[in-house]
């Protein structure tokens, strides 16, 4: 890949955050100097920006393997799935110089080593990691809806819930500036793009 980049992926079952942790590590990481570029997945369904009968529509219908588009203020670039894995589409996609890639979910092919678990109550840990086939070692801290909403755990009937303590990893509530700088510095930890800050 030309650019090289890191990567860190933001994981979690549906509703717990993703997207709102996702958007505040990416504006953090490029308030640090970084060049951030990010990666939706969106394994469930197909996704059309494009419907049916348009002009992009049309030209893939009629055989073109991948479709660029400019704009006055944006570009994109439409391509049918094709048998290699994500990560070789990448390799031509990534612009050059991107320091970080932000994954929101997981993609084959796109390494998941540094992981930010999203949860919508901190006793959903072990379940998002089981669901995700997510490896507990790759995580290093969890944030999404239980990060904001802590202190505001209902008793369950068949005992005590996980308390945000007792996660094997901090607890980070990325609307908060100094929760988000420490989930960056986590992220950055260890990485020789972390001396750029």
């Amino acid at each position: 890949m030309a650019s090289n980049p890191s990567f860190v992926t933001i994981a979690g079952l549906k509703k717990s955050g993703k997207t709102t942790v996702a958007e505040a590590l990416i504006g953090e990481l490029v308030r640090r100097g970084l060049r951030v570029a990010s990666i939706k997945s969106m394994m469930h369904g197909a996704f059309h920006l494009e419907p049916e009968g348009t002009d992009t529509r049309r030209h893939l219908a009629a055989g073109a393997e991948v479709v660029l588009t400019f704009s006055a203020e944006e570009d994109a670039v439409f391509a049918r799935r094709s048998s290699s894995g994500p990560r070789d589409r990448l390799e031509s996609w990534l612009p050059p110089g991107v320091d970080w890639v932000v994954c929101e979910g997981q993609l084959a092919g796109v390494p998941a080593d540094r992981v930010i678990l999203c949860l919508e109550q901190p006793r959903d840990f072990a379940e998002a990691l089981a669901v995700r086939g997510l490896e507990a070692s790759a995580v290093i801290a969890a944030s999404g809806v239980a990060a904001g909403g802590a202190g505001r755990m209902p008793s369950e009937p068949d005992g005590e819930p996980l308390r945000p303590q007792q996660l094997p990893v901090p607890l980070l509530d990325a609307r908060d500036p100094r929760d988000l700088a420490r989930l960056a510095d986590l992220v950055l930890s260890g990485s020789p793009r972390a001396s750029r800050r």
